[in-house]
């Protein structure tokens, strides 16, 4: 059996809920992407709302509002950018404030425009970043679309709905764990346990 690190198993869990959300909507097929995240907050009845920020810094919030939570993202921001940033608050409330028995915690201010700098990051942005990667383009989907012969970068691109900052680094991602592309959708347990 294969040695699994904790930091492993926790990117199948991540993985294995960014899918799970994707399920409870039915959008588990290359044509419902790219994905409607409105849809999905609504299911989970998360209003999202643009607003202007005082500070441009400010890329979005997942704040509390009469006892659930709703999302605010900046209305300066790029179509692809406020995409990113309802999946990264979605992962926020998926990943952490389910962990809480009380509640939501304290509101979630995101103010750094780098997606993945693993120095500058706290955990749980880093967790919430992958869950975002993941919603946005899922592996299996992914795997789908490039079986078919969907690997010019633009057509990637516009199939999901992000940017290429976003589409590079998730491909970077799924290569170091290509176990992604096939055993996410089905798997019940991490999949190196298995072996």
């Amino acid at each position: 059996m294969a040695h699994v690190t904790q930091n492993e198993r926790r990117a199948f869990e991540i993985e294995q809920a960014a899918w799970n959300a994707l399920n409870e909507i039915g959008a588990t097929d290359e044509v419902d992407f790219p994905l409607s995240l409105t849809k999905l907050a609504a299911r989970w009845d998360i209003p999202v709302q643009e607003v202007q920020f005082r500070d441009p810094r400010i890329s979005g919030i997942i704040s509390r509002n009469n006892g659930g939570a709703v999302i605010l993202v900046n209305e300066r921001d790029t179509t692809v950018r406020k995409r990113f940033t309802i999946a990264h608050e979605l992962g926020h409330y998926v990943l952490h404030w389910s962990r809480s028995t009380d509640g939501p915690p304290d509101d979630r201010v995101d103010t750094e425009r780098i997606l993945f700098g693993a120095s500058l990051l706290s955990k749980e942005d880093r967790e919430a970043n992958r869950f975002a990667s993941a919603l946005l383009i899922p592996a299996p989907i992914l795997s789908k679309m490039l079986e078919h012969g969907g690997n010019r970068m633009t057509d990637l691109l516009g199939a999901f709905g992000v940017s290429e900052e976003v589409l590079r680094i998730r491909i970077r991602m799924i290569r170091r764990r290509p176990w992604l592309l096939h055993e996410v959708k089905t798997a019940t347990q991490y999949p190196l346990d298995a072996r």
